[in-house]
């Protein structure tokens, strides 16, 4: 289950600097006769406003609208005023779904493809249809903008690859890489996570299908020393089914992030979900006797059908903070995931009222 993304955050921010920032740029191409192509070149974000950016967020940080201002006023300063509009998607490209994904959790927006371009209005939502081709969507909004800015773009959108040295347009840059991660895991968004996966792996020299990138995941959290036996890692998400992850690699993966001497690290628990208050925990540990344990507990959740999980740190009574990772497997129908959420809650709330010394 999605309790997964914590090994992935780990592989993650020991590979990129969490300070990283994902550009989007324009370029210009060729040119034939009296029509000049520009070039949308994907380089990892999949958060883009689609107006003007906004500096204190996440989702949104860079604008589509901004990233037309600039191109607009250097075409014309050039003198072109007509153009063809191209997407260039060659950085981490690889499948836009993983095998193991069903059918209903995409048509039912549990996931969306996987891309290195795309709007923040376009992130999967449960209970909506995911958007096919995130980059297209994007390009075409684009489209819009530069026509609102007096460009004349032909109606086509078509794939080029950047030329080399290309002359840049424009440029706005995302969030840095660790408010990105800290969003992907509050929200356990598979598609963003599974990005941010492909592009360490890719900076890692590795292939990009989703196996490859599993099998990369492993190797980095076994290299940091997390038992990884019994660990199978289908996706870097934890959507897939089939996948097993044992509470043995999640308490050792916490308990590096926990323990203090590597900075990226401990900032993969300082913005886990807070149970009561954010994130995948905002609507538990709100009521009965979990109710303690509000404000006390960071956690990842992790839920599938028959299974749900949650790992993370609690602070006891006597004020140390414990690492803990519960998983429920085989639940029966007719119990449901819901039940063993709650009696994951209440577990988790006995070790905040405890004196665990």
């Amino acid at each position: 289950a999605s309790t997964v993304k914590l090994l992935t955050a780990t592989a993650i921010v020991t590979t990129l600097d969490p300070a990283l920032t994902f550009s989007t740029r324009v370029v210009l191409g060729a040119t034939a006769g009296q029509v000049t192509d520009v070039i949308l070149v994907a380089g990892g974000d999949t958060l883009l406003s689609p107006g003007k950016g906004n500096p204190l967020a996440v989702a949104g940080r860079a604008g589509l609208v901004d990233l037309a201002d600039q191109t607009s006023q250097t075409l014309k300063a050039q003198g072109i005023t007509s153009v063809r509009l191209r997407i260039d998607e060659r950085y981490a490209s690889g499948p836009r779904f993983a095998p193991g994904w069903l059918r209903a959790d995409i048509s039912q927006g549990l996931t969306g493809p996987v891309a290195m371009l795309g709007l923040s209005t376009l992130q999967p939502r449960p209970g909506t249809s995911a958007f096919t081709d995130p980059a297209l969507s994007t390009a075409q909004d684009f489209r819009t903008a530069l026509a609102a800015r007096g460009v004349t773009v032909a109606p086509a959108i078509g794939w080029e690859a950047s030329p080399k040295g290309a002359r840049e347009l424009g440029v706005v840059r995302s969030a840095p890489l660790s408010d990105v991660l800290a969003l992907a895991l509050a929200t356990s968004d598979n598609a963003l996570t599974e990005s941010l996966a492909r592009q360490a792996a890719t900076k890692a020299g590795r292939p990009t299908s989703f196996t490859a990138v599993a099998a990369w995941v492993k190797e980095k959290v076994a290299a940091k020393g997390v038992h990884i036996e019994g660990v199978t890692l289908i996706d870097s998400s934890g959507l897939s089914g089939g996948a097993l992850i044992t509470a043995r690699a999640l308490g050792d993966v916490l308990a590096l992030a926990a323990g203090g001497k590597d900075p990226a690290l401990q900032q993969i628990v300082a913005q886990l979900p807070v149970a009561g208050l954010s994130g995948t925990l905002a609507d538990r540990f709100l009521s009965g006797s979990a109710h303690s344990a509000a404000g006390v507990v960071r956690a990842k959740t992790g839920t599938l059908t028959g299974a749900s999980a949650l790992a993370g740190t609690v602070v006891d009574r006597d004020g140390r903070l414990l690492v803990f990772a519960i998983l429920a497997d085989r639940i029966p129908a007719g119990v449901g995931t819901l039940t063993a959420r709650a009696a994951l809650d209440r577990f988790v709330a006995t070790l905040a009222s405890c004196g665990c010394g």
